[in-house]
């Protein structure tokens, strides 16, 4: 058997583990305005936490694909009324450079302006010369 302070020592240890758990958790759920309760066990309660946020995560990264999706539709549908893009025998024509402009808003609510240009060997097409 261990030594009264031995025992001590090691108590103290386990607090101080459990009290960083719950500041961490403490942090991240300040840091993404969320509330998850507390259980008799800080790291359980410290990884759903971590679970959460990955949950969280895969959502967002699965919403921004699908909004990336949208808007390249979009702008392929538009390249093809103004004359950017053309099918001439199941073949794509690209008739000069592509530009995409985007309009993304920011964290703060401001908004951003992004403006891309892509020669078409730049996305595996060839250029038609005119």
């Amino acid at each position: 058997m261990f030594p009264k302070s031995y025992r001590f020592e090691i108590d103290k240890g386990i607090q101080a583990a459990s009290a960083t758990y719950r500041k961490a958790k403490q942090a991240l759920e300040e840091s993404l305005g969320i509330f998850l309760p507390n259980t008799r066990n800080p790291s359980e309660d410290f990884n759903e936490t971590v679970d959460f946020i990955t949950n969280i995560t895969d959502k967002k990264v699965l919403d921004a694909y699908e909004k990336g999706l949208h808007r390249g539709l979009k702008q392929a549908l538009m390249w093809l009324a103004n004359g950017t893009l053309s099918v001439n025998n199941h073949e794509i024509i690209v008739n000069g450079t592509l530009k995409v402009r985007i309009k993304r808003r920011k964290s703060d609510n401001t908004y951003q302006i992004l403006e891309y240009e892509f020669e078409p060997e730049d996305i595996g097409l060839n250029k038609v010369d005119q």
